[in-house]
């Protein structure tokens, strides 16, 4: 465990103690390790795929819109194709 990590720790430990909010966990120091750093998302994801064609692409929107169907009826009916 490095020394960064040891003092926050240390830090959530008496937090947690005295009843208050802990401190935020340091940020990964390694920017080659660490998910948020564009670079390591690129490599991770974007490179392995380069020598292939892309042929076609799927997408997943997620579960943002909660409004079912309705909400893509009343996209489309208002902007139609």
């Amino acid at each position: 465990m490095t020394a960064a990590l040891r003092a926050w720790q240390e830090a959530v430990d008496k937090a947690k103690a005295d009843g208050k909010t802990p401190p935020r966990r340091p940020s990964n120091g390694n920017p080659v390790q660490d998910q948020h750093n564009p670079t390591v998302m690129y490599n991770g994801m974007i490179a392995p795929v380069i020598p292939f064609a892309i042929r076609g692409v799927l997408w997943y929107q997620g579960e943002a819109i909660n409004g079912g169907a309705t909400g893509y009826k009343l996209i489309l009916c208002s902007n139609p194709l």
